[in-house]
Protein backbone atom coordinates (compact mmCIF):
# COMPACT_ATOMS: atom_id res chain seq x y z
CA UNK A 1 0.00 0.00 0.00
CA UNK A 2 1.25 3.49 -0.84
CA UNK A 3 1.22 6.22 1.75
CA UNK A 4 -1.66 8.70 1.61
CA UNK A 5 -0.89 11.84 -0.34
CA UNK A 6 1.25 14.08 1.94
CA UNK A 7 -0.85 12.77 4.86
CA UNK A 8 1.67 13.17 7.65
CA UNK A 9 4.15 15.67 6.25
CA UNK A 10 1.46 18.26 5.45
CA UNK A 11 0.02 18.01 8.95
CA UNK A 12 3.41 18.39 10.61
CA UNK A 13 4.22 21.38 8.43
CA UNK A 14 0.85 22.97 9.22
CA UNK A 15 1.02 22.61 13.01
CA UNK A 16 4.84 22.85 13.35
CA UNK A 17 4.82 20.12 15.98
CA UNK A 18 5.87 16.46 15.87
CA UNK A 19 2.95 14.09 15.57
CA UNK A 20 4.49 11.42 17.75
CA UNK A 21 2.98 10.69 21.20
CA UNK A 22 3.82 13.38 23.72
CA UNK A 23 5.17 15.80 21.11
CA UNK A 24 8.41 17.57 22.15
CA UNK A 25 7.71 16.86 25.83
CA UNK A 26 8.49 13.22 25.13
CA UNK A 27 11.61 14.08 23.13
CA UNK A 28 12.85 16.25 26.01
CA UNK A 29 12.32 13.35 28.43
CA UNK A 30 14.36 11.06 26.18
CA UNK A 31 17.16 13.65 26.02
CA UNK A 32 17.17 14.00 29.83
CA UNK A 33 17.81 10.25 30.20
CA UNK A 34 20.68 10.01 27.71
CA UNK A 35 24.07 11.67 28.34
CA UNK A 36 24.78 13.20 24.95
CA UNK A 37 28.41 13.82 24.06
CA UNK A 38 30.07 15.90 21.38
CA UNK A 39 30.53 13.88 18.21
CA UNK A 40 27.69 11.47 18.96
CA UNK A 41 26.20 9.78 15.90
CA UNK A 42 22.40 9.94 16.06
CA UNK A 43 19.86 8.38 13.71
CA UNK A 44 16.20 9.45 13.73
CA UNK A 45 14.16 6.70 12.10
CA UNK A 46 10.88 7.99 10.70
CA UNK A 47 12.16 11.58 10.95
CA UNK A 48 9.21 13.11 9.04
CA UNK A 49 9.83 16.79 8.33
CA UNK A 50 12.81 16.91 10.70
CA UNK A 51 11.42 18.55 13.84
CA UNK A 52 13.13 16.11 16.23
CA UNK A 53 16.35 16.26 14.18
CA UNK A 54 16.43 20.04 14.47
CA UNK A 55 15.63 19.86 18.18
CA UNK A 56 18.69 17.69 18.78
CA UNK A 57 20.78 20.04 16.62
CA UNK A 58 19.99 22.87 19.03
CA UNK A 59 21.12 20.86 22.06
CA UNK A 60 24.22 18.95 21.06
CA UNK A 61 27.07 19.04 18.58
CA UNK A 62 26.46 15.66 16.99
CA UNK A 63 26.35 13.92 13.64
CA UNK A 64 22.70 13.48 12.70
CA UNK A 65 21.09 11.13 10.20
CA UNK A 66 17.40 11.06 9.30
CA UNK A 67 15.55 8.18 7.66
CA UNK A 68 12.00 8.31 6.34
CA UNK A 69 9.99 6.26 3.88
CA UNK A 70 8.32 9.43 2.56
CA UNK A 71 10.54 11.30 0.11
CA UNK A 72 8.10 14.24 0.19
CA UNK A 73 8.62 14.60 3.93
CA UNK A 74 12.39 14.63 3.54
CA UNK A 75 12.21 17.32 0.86
CA UNK A 76 10.50 19.64 3.33
CA UNK A 77 13.32 19.57 5.88
CA UNK A 78 15.16 22.88 5.91
CA UNK A 79 18.37 24.09 7.59
CA UNK A 80 18.93 20.73 9.17
CA UNK A 81 22.62 19.95 8.65
CA UNK A 82 21.75 16.26 8.76
CA UNK A 83 22.26 13.51 6.24
CA UNK A 84 18.88 12.32 4.97
CA UNK A 85 18.02 8.96 3.46
CA UNK A 86 14.79 7.74 1.87
CA UNK A 87 14.45 4.18 3.19
CA UNK A 88 12.32 1.75 5.17
CA UNK A 89 12.88 1.18 8.89
CA UNK A 90 12.86 -2.54 8.12
CA UNK A 91 15.83 -2.30 5.75
CA UNK A 92 18.20 0.45 6.88
CA UNK A 93 21.00 1.49 4.50
CA UNK A 94 23.80 1.58 7.07
CA UNK A 95 26.76 -0.54 8.03
CA UNK A 96 26.52 -2.48 11.27
CA UNK A 97 27.57 -0.87 14.55
CA UNK A 98 27.75 2.82 13.56
CA UNK A 99 25.32 4.76 15.82
CA UNK A 100 25.57 5.90 19.43
CA UNK A 101 21.85 6.71 19.61
CA UNK A 102 18.88 5.63 17.51
CA UNK A 103 15.52 7.36 17.95
CA UNK A 104 12.20 5.79 16.96
CA UNK A 105 9.06 7.88 17.47
CA UNK A 106 5.61 7.00 16.14
CA UNK A 107 6.96 4.52 13.61
CA UNK A 108 6.18 1.02 14.86
CA UNK A 109 2.48 1.04 13.96
CA UNK A 110 3.54 1.19 10.33
CA UNK A 111 6.20 -1.54 10.35
CA UNK A 112 6.92 -5.08 11.39
CA UNK A 113 8.20 -4.39 14.91
CA UNK A 114 10.50 -7.41 15.09
CA UNK A 115 12.15 -6.46 11.79
CA UNK A 116 12.70 -2.89 12.99
CA UNK A 117 14.18 -4.03 16.32
CA UNK A 118 16.54 -6.36 14.48
CA UNK A 119 17.71 -3.57 12.16
CA UNK A 120 18.22 -0.93 14.86
CA UNK A 121 20.18 -3.41 16.97
CA UNK A 122 22.34 -4.17 13.95
CA UNK A 123 23.26 -0.53 13.26
CA UNK A 124 23.77 0.41 16.94
CA UNK A 125 27.29 0.44 18.32
CA UNK A 126 28.03 -2.02 21.12
CA UNK A 127 26.81 -0.10 24.16
CA UNK A 128 24.78 2.24 21.96
CA UNK A 129 21.28 3.26 23.01
CA UNK A 130 17.89 2.93 21.34
CA UNK A 131 15.15 5.38 22.38
CA UNK A 132 11.60 4.39 21.50
CA UNK A 133 8.53 6.59 21.90
CA UNK A 134 5.68 4.68 20.36
CA UNK A 135 2.38 2.82 20.65
CA UNK A 136 2.00 -0.75 21.86
CA UNK A 137 -0.96 -3.10 21.98
CA UNK A 138 -2.55 -3.17 25.43
CA UNK A 139 -1.71 -6.27 27.44
CA UNK A 140 -5.34 -7.42 27.61
CA UNK A 141 -5.47 -7.59 23.79
CA UNK A 142 -8.83 -5.76 23.43
CA UNK A 143 -11.24 -7.22 20.94
CA UNK A 144 -11.71 -5.46 17.64
CA UNK A 145 -8.24 -3.89 17.41
CA UNK A 146 -7.37 -5.48 14.07
CA UNK A 147 -10.69 -4.50 12.55
CA UNK A 148 -10.39 -0.92 13.80
CA UNK A 149 -6.80 -0.48 12.60
CA UNK A 150 -7.73 -1.94 9.21
CA UNK A 151 -10.59 0.58 9.04
CA UNK A 152 -8.25 3.48 9.82
CA UNK A 153 -5.77 2.22 7.23
CA UNK A 154 -8.46 1.96 4.56
CA UNK A 155 -9.69 5.51 5.20
CA UNK A 156 -6.34 7.26 5.65
CA UNK A 157 -4.32 5.20 3.15
CA UNK A 158 -1.51 5.03 5.72
CA UNK A 159 -0.20 1.46 6.23
CA UNK A 160 -0.90 0.21 9.75
CA UNK A 161 0.28 -3.09 11.21
CA UNK A 162 -1.17 -4.36 14.53
CA UNK A 163 1.64 -3.83 17.06
CA UNK A 164 3.16 -6.04 19.72
CA UNK A 165 2.35 -5.75 23.42
CA UNK A 166 4.98 -4.35 25.79
CA UNK A 167 5.89 -7.86 26.97
CA UNK A 168 6.27 -9.07 23.39
CA UNK A 169 8.32 -6.00 22.51
CA UNK A 170 10.61 -6.56 25.50
CA UNK A 171 11.23 -10.16 24.41
CA UNK A 172 11.81 -9.03 20.81
CA UNK A 173 14.39 -6.45 21.92
CA UNK A 174 16.11 -8.99 24.17
CA UNK A 175 16.36 -11.41 21.25
CA UNK A 176 18.38 -8.76 19.35
CA UNK A 177 20.84 -8.33 22.27
CA UNK A 178 19.23 -5.13 23.57
CA UNK A 179 18.56 -4.62 27.26
CA UNK A 180 15.83 -2.24 28.48
CA UNK A 181 17.22 0.31 30.93
CA UNK A 182 14.25 2.66 31.32
CA UNK A 183 10.52 2.55 30.63
CA UNK A 184 7.73 4.98 31.43
CA UNK A 185 4.40 6.28 30.15
CA UNK A 186 4.72 8.86 27.41
CA UNK A 187 4.07 12.30 28.95
CA UNK A 188 1.26 14.55 27.83
CA UNK A 189 2.26 17.34 25.46
CA UNK A 190 1.21 20.30 27.60
CA UNK A 191 1.93 23.09 25.16
CA UNK A 192 0.31 21.45 22.16
CA UNK A 193 -2.44 19.28 23.64
CA UNK A 194 -5.20 21.59 22.35
CA UNK A 195 -3.69 21.41 18.87
CA UNK A 196 -3.58 17.63 19.02
CA UNK A 197 -7.22 17.51 20.18
CA UNK A 198 -8.25 19.76 17.29
CA UNK A 199 -6.23 17.63 14.90
CA UNK A 200 -7.89 14.46 16.22
CA UNK A 201 -11.35 15.93 15.69
CA UNK A 202 -10.39 16.96 12.17
CA UNK A 203 -9.13 13.47 11.31
CA UNK A 204 -12.31 11.86 12.69
CA UNK A 205 -14.42 14.22 10.61
CA UNK A 206 -12.36 13.91 7.44
CA UNK A 207 -12.10 10.13 7.50
CA UNK A 208 -15.48 9.41 9.12
CA UNK A 209 -13.91 7.65 12.08
CA UNK A 210 -16.47 7.38 14.86
CA UNK A 211 -15.66 9.47 17.93
CA UNK A 212 -16.43 6.45 20.12
CA UNK A 213 -13.53 4.65 18.46
CA UNK A 214 -10.28 5.89 19.93
CA UNK A 215 -6.82 4.41 19.56
CA UNK A 216 -6.42 4.69 23.35
CA UNK A 217 -8.96 1.87 23.68
CA UNK A 218 -6.50 -0.47 22.04
CA UNK A 219 -3.03 1.01 22.43
CA UNK A 220 -0.78 2.46 25.12
CA UNK A 221 2.05 4.92 24.55
CA UNK A 222 5.39 4.23 26.20
CA UNK A 223 8.95 5.52 26.19
CA UNK A 224 11.57 2.78 26.24
CA UNK A 225 15.33 3.26 26.36
CA UNK A 226 17.40 0.18 25.64
CA UNK A 227 21.11 -0.46 25.28
CA UNK A 228 22.83 -2.83 22.90
CA UNK A 229 24.70 -5.33 25.01
CA UNK A 230 28.43 -5.49 24.34
CA UNK A 231 29.03 -8.96 22.97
Amino acid sequence: MKWGKNYISDTQRLFRIPLHPGSLEATKLIMSRIPLREGFTICDIGCGVGITLNFFANHCNCQRFGVDISFKSLRRIRNHGARLLNASAENLPFRSGVFDLIIIESVLLHCNMKSVFSEVSRIAKPGGQIAINDSFLKQNRPKGVREFLAHVQELTRVPIIPPLTLDESSHALASTHCEIEFMTDTPQADSSSSIHRAYGKFIRWKYRIKASHNLSQYLENKIIIARKIIE
